[in-house]
């Protein structure tokens, strides 16, 4: 048997030049890569920060600006209120009133200690009613002679009487309604 050497090294071959100049070109680039990487994530943090403060600097202002509206919501919330109760005083006013102002002044000088009125009721257009509560048959009995001498004088006219009722202290209690002329 014949001995066989085996060589197990491998010979050396020689790096080609590409490769010789990318290991001494690779920790070169990756150093600057790495540099870079850190001064723009730095730049980044600091454009960050700027405008973090702004944003907080505007917020601020936002705020403020905000709870500058909410003190000027509650003005002029008010101001519009006022504004919708003066036009309607101003539609009052404008109105024709003058059977309200002329009628109502008489159906209170009604009322003495004897006679109570409860309610009243007058509209533009002339009707009137109210409800009185008299201590007896005679103060009853007065008050209608009372509204049939105004009914000539103020120009009152359909005059009823409706709803008489006697109270438990002897009392008496109805309403009346009548019609008031609008020439008044």
């Amino acid at each position: 048997m014949a001995k066989k050497l085996i060589n197990l090294l491998i010979e050396v071959q020689p790096e080609p030049a590409a490769i010789r100049s990318l290991r001494r070109f690779i920790p070169t680039f990756s150093l600057t890569l790495l540099v870079i990487y850190i001064i723009l994530q730095i730049s980044l943090l600091a454009y960050i920060k700027l405008n973090l403060n702004e944003y907080n600097k505007i917020q601020k202002e936002v705020q403020r600006l905000e709870n500058g509206i909410a003190i000027a919501k509650s003005r002029e919330s008010l101001y519009i209120t006022s504004i919708g109760i003066l036009d309607k005083i101003k539609k009052i006013l404008d109105s024709d009133t003058k059977i309200i102002s002329n009628t109502l002044p008489v159906l209170i000088k009604i009322q003495s200690s004897d006679v109570l009125i409860d309610t009243i009721t007058i509209d533009n257009s002339g009707p009137a009613g109210f409800t009185v509560k008299t201590s007896n048959v005679t103060v009853m009995e007065d008050l209608v002679s009372e509204l049939r001498k105004n009914q000539s004088n103020i120009k009152f006219k359909d005059i009823k009487a409706a709803g008489i009722v006697r109270e438990n202290d002897g009392s008496y209690t109805f309403s009346i309604s009548l019609s008031v002329d609008k020439k008044t």
